[in-house]
């Protein structure tokens, strides 16, 4: 019957929705701190007017749907396989075709079916649920209106209306269902839509039902009812290589298998992280509506189907980032392997070059400035500090050091206390840490106000933070609640936390971080600096190393690894390995990701030399988990020959030195001696330091 389709999860009271959450938490990890926020709270100038009224804060900022509850809601929102654009009376999906170019893969919307009603509604649509996965989407009332709950990786788009006749319309021409040219009536469960763009898309109904279809819809012949309904595309045929195979028909393979697991319908996702010192495991339970005795479809991305032992169906889709293969399965469940990789690089410096070092790092220490004022480039200019002092420390020079620390803690004081010009404080309105001045003007601070790049800005002062309290633990003892609510902001993994949103940036889907914030995209998210990602967990893992908090160190250390591996599936390319066509692949390395394109292009330029620096930089230990030798000796010769050719200053050129180094120290050591300005986020200390401990 179809009230087995309906679950708890969906069409939703409050009470339902508390039940719901009580007896399925996504995750048995505890918070690192349920302490009150920062001294300063306010309130943002951006409302969450989408979120339904039994939803609370703390909301999500940065997820892979944003755009749903960004201005109008109606920009686009791209997840594995589909596009959405929400308009006044329901969802448009669309499956755009991919377009390569040497500097850029592209599935850009393409409006495809529209899912709607026979009745429109005058207040827009809302958030009824979401996870750490998934959302889902109302439209209309819990008495009549229907839900979409969008879970990326299902091969299917579903609805599910009450007291409602779906109806289904499209601004391409329908040339034929179920075989019929011939406008009329159409009936049953299965309806098989072929369109003049040559897509074909396949609508599924629980029950029968009757249409009447022309050019461009399909309309209910009925009134009312409760409905399942489910919309599919079929995917295009690819060769072994997984590239589509030209003017070829559609995989009508993949006809069958849709068929086979359509009434299994999938509603979201439950997380569960268990950490222990070594590695952690993560797991997604797919929750589903229906005979929940039978796995669901899933399509795994890339990076999944290295950590995945469930054998994959022949059903693939492409994506902008690859091939997504079908899996059927209750649970996903993966392992990533915890570094021990800590303060200092896993060899010692070079014997040779300990001299030349020190002398780097008396000057550097002699010269020690701090000139910005916003919380990037302060953080940078901190983090830069901070690495002269683990330096010194690993050189013997104590003193040095301590020096170091002095000028850290002073400089990071009138932001821990909110005497600064800047200064951070707790957002009550979405519930996060965001600087003043960018709160009430978006165009500063990166965006920061509007939650954009946290992970990049609040890394670069929890990695100094770690290294004064290596140094001076009791500082750490007084500021602990500071630094934590910054490291809470990022990276909290608890539900439970009343302050701040589960996983700020990480996507467990996606595999990677989103930036972007509570900015409306065309485009969707965007991550561009990943190696800033990969810090930020970095510091993370430090602090909680340094201040002896097990729950801050494994989590840092698995967004840590968990970074790196989608960084390196997703932004690297070498010939043996890429998710990408080799017209795009022999750049190497992207420059951005964003939801529906790749590019080598970057907020501020294009090119080799920008788009790899901007994912190189900072360097520190762990950067050598990130960039490797195989990968360095394909992706070096591309940046260099950039380099020779174009006109950029030290800070960049000292940047691809150092990537050099990987493959050719006592070169880039030579190189990297005639460079004077090495940006406000690096040094020659540490430059130096990164050629002299390569193997």
């Amino acid at each position: 019957s179809r009230g087995m389709y309906l679950s708890t999860k969906m069409l939703l009271s409050p009470v339902l929705v508390l039940l719901y959450a009580l007896l399925c938490p996504v995750s048995s990890t505890q918070p690192f701190s349920e302490a009150q926020p920062m001294k300063m709270v306010v309130d943002h100038p951006i409302k969450p007017d989408f979120f339904a009224s039994h939803i609370k804060a703390p909301y999500p900022t940065n997820r892979w749907w944003q755009n749903f509850v960004i201005d109008k809601g109606t920009f686009t929102v791209s997840f594995c396989p589909y596009s959405v654009q929400l308009t006044n009376y329901g969802a448009s999906v669309g499956s755009p075709i991919k377009r390569v170019s040497d500097f850029e893969v592209s599935r850009y919307f393409d409006a495809g079916i529209e899912l709607s009603s026979d009745v429109h509604f005058s207040k827009p649509h809302q958030i009824v649920d979401y996870d750490s996965i998934s959302v889902s989407v109302q439209f209309g009332s819990e008495s009549q209106g229907f839900v979409l709950p969008f879970v990326p990786g299902s091969p299917y788009v579903t609805a599910l209306y009450t007291n409602l006749a779906p109806k289904l319309a499209t601004i391409e021409q329908i040339q034929s269902v179920n075989g019929n040219y011939e406008h009329g009536i159409v009936e049953g469960t299965k309806f098989v839509l072929k369109l003049s763009n040559k897509q074909t898309w396949i609508l599924y109904l629980d029950e029968p039902a009757k249409f009447t279809w022309n050019m461009f819809a399909l309309l209910p012949e009925f009134t009312g009812g409760n409905w399942v309904v489910r919309l599919a595309v079929l995917p295009s045929q690819l060769d072994q290589n997984n590239e589509v195979i030209e003017d070829a028909e559609l995989d009508s393979s993949a006809e069958s298998l849709l068929d086979e697991h359509v009434k299994i319908v999938p509603t979201g996702a439950e997380l569960a992280v268990h950490s222990e010192d070594t590695e952690s495991t993560v797991s997604l339970h797919w929750t589903t509506l229906g005979n929940t005795t039978t796995a669901p479809l899933i399509l795994a991305q890339p990076h999944h189907q290295g950590l995945l032992s469930h054998t994959p169906i022949p059903l693939k889709y492409e994506t902008v980032t690859g091939v997504a293969t079908g899996i059927v399965a209750h649970t996903w469940t993966w392992t990533e392997i915890h570094t021990d990789m800590s303060w200092t690089a896993p060899r010692p410096v070079k014997e040779s070059r300990k001299a030349d070092l020190i002398e780097a790092l008396v000057q550097d220490a002699y010269n020690v400035t701090f000139q910005a004022d916003d919380p990037y480039f302060l953080g940078k200019e901190l983090s830069r500090v901070a690495r002269q002092a683990i330096i010194a420390e690993e050189l013997g020079q104590v003193e040095i050091a301590l020096k170091l620390v002095d000028a850290i803690k002073a400089e990071m004081e009138p932001w821990i206390n909110a005497t600064n010009y800047d200064y951070l404080c707790y957002d009550q309105t979405w519930g996060g840490v965001v600087p003043i001045v960018g709160l009430y003007d978006a165009g500063a601070d990166f965006g920061g106000g509007n939650y954009n790049d946290h992970h990049f800005h609040y890394g670069y002062f929890i990695y100094p933070a770690a290294v004064v309290a290596k140094l001076d633990p009791e500082w750490a003892k007084k500021n602990n609640e500071w630094v934590l609510a910054l490291a809470r902001d990022i990276a909290n993994p608890s539900v439970s936390d009343p302050y701040y949103t589960q996983y700020r940036f990480f996507d467990w889907y996606s595999g990677h971080s989103w930036a972007a914030g509570l900015f409306e995209f065309y485009d969707g998210r965007n991550q561009e600096s990943t190696s800033e990602a990969i810090n930020a967990w970095y510091g993370l893992y430090l602090y909680g190393l340094v201040t002896d908090n097990a729950n801050v160190k494994r989590t840092g250390q698995l967004l840590l690894a968990s970074e790196i591996r989608g960084a390196q599936t997703y932004w690297h390319s070498t010939d043996a390995k890429s998710v990408y066509p080799k017209e795009f692949a022999k750049n190497k390395m992207c420059g951005m990701i964003w939801s529906d394109k790749v590019g080598i292009s970057t907020w501020f330029g294009s090119g080799a030399v920008f788009a790899h620096g901007i994912n190189m930089m900072p360097f520190t230990p762990v950067t050598e988990l990130y960039l490797d030798q195989p990968f360095v000796s394909e992706e070096y010769p591309v940046v260099e020959q950039e380099l020779k050719h174009g006109d950029y200053n030290d800070e960049w050129t000292a940047l691809v030195m150092m990537d050099k180094a990987i493959l050719d120290a006592d070169s880039a050591w030579t190189e990297l001696q005639y460079l004077d300005d090495f940006g406000g986020g690096n040094s020659r200390t540490n430059a130096l330091y990164w050629a002299a401990t390569r193997p």
